[in-house]
């Protein structure tokens, strides 16, 4: 069976419930997973030395050797695909609002913005993958977007339900098509893809993540001492985990 690498920081807990949980149809029969995790910004420190990518720091090392089951190198030739889940989704909305308000945006400011998005370092993490495997594919999700009971959600909801608020839902599809336009001609490896999750996991509006996804959420067990939050809406749970590597290794 083809190997698959999940790399990402509190994020990973939605793909380790979901690999820890039942079988997932054409999925598991199909793929074997090694998980790597590290805490919040600490995948940074992270190098690519020949096959491998390497921890620069003793608690990367540490929260990988956790997270993987003994593993403290990832081996890139290992794999047929690399999913990363963390940091910033392309996808996200937070960036491209006044305040907390909708209205309309310049595809010039949603370019800017994007290309702001991708100079972070966890693209260049993705980057890197990708060039030293180039015959694996390289899927950059990010985390998700927050479920639709997070605050935001209810704000921006506000504005757009309701027969009196045609312009801001009209604001809303025109940012959509505009920031699917742009990410889809981002200058990136030719095996790597930015990705958005499948709309049947998300909110009418396509905003955010429908909330069956975020109860019973846990963050990845990356040598931090939290406590899940009833309220979290930011991290998933295991169907959101299954969900997303139907999705994404679907055609694989």
């Amino acid at each position: 069976m083809s190997r698959v690498c999940i790399i990402g920081n509190s994020h990973l807990g939605a793909f380790k419930l979901a690999l820890d949980g039942e079988d997932i149809p054409g999925v598991t029969e199909r793929f074997e997973f090694d998980t790597f995790g590290s805490i919040r910004a600490s995948l940074s420190q992270t190098k690519i030395e020949g096959d491998r990518l390497v921890p620069q720091r003793k608690n990367v090392t540490e929260n990988f050797r956790r997270t993987s089951g003994g593993q403290t190198d990832v081996h890139l030739s290992s794999y047929s695909a690399f999913i990363l889940a963390v940091r910033n989704s392309p996808y996200w909305i937070r960036p491209y609002l006044y305040d907390t308000n909708l209205g309309p945006v310049s595809e010039a400011a949603i370019s800017a913005i994007h290309h702001a998005f991708l100079d972070d370092w966890s693209i260049d993490l993705a980057r890197h993958i990708a060039q030293a495997a180039p015959n694996a594919q390289v899927f950059f999700l990010g985390r998700p977007l927050n479920s639709e009971k997070d605050f935001l959600a209810r704000r921006l909801n506000s504005q757009l339900d309701g027969p009196d608020n045609v312009a801001a839902s009209v604001a809303k599809d025109t940012l959509l098509l505009r920031m699917a336009r742009i990410i889809k001609q981002s200058p990136l490896p030719d095996n790597m893809r930015l990705i958005r999750p499948p709309d049947h996991m998300l909110a009418a509006n396509r905003l955010f993540t429908l909330a069956k996804y975020s109860r019973g959420a846990e963050k990845a067990d990356t040598g931090l001492k939290q406590v899940f939050k009833e309220d979290d809406t930011q991290h998933m749970n295991g169907a959101y985990g299954a969900g997303m590597l139907a999705h994404l290794l679907k055609d694989l």
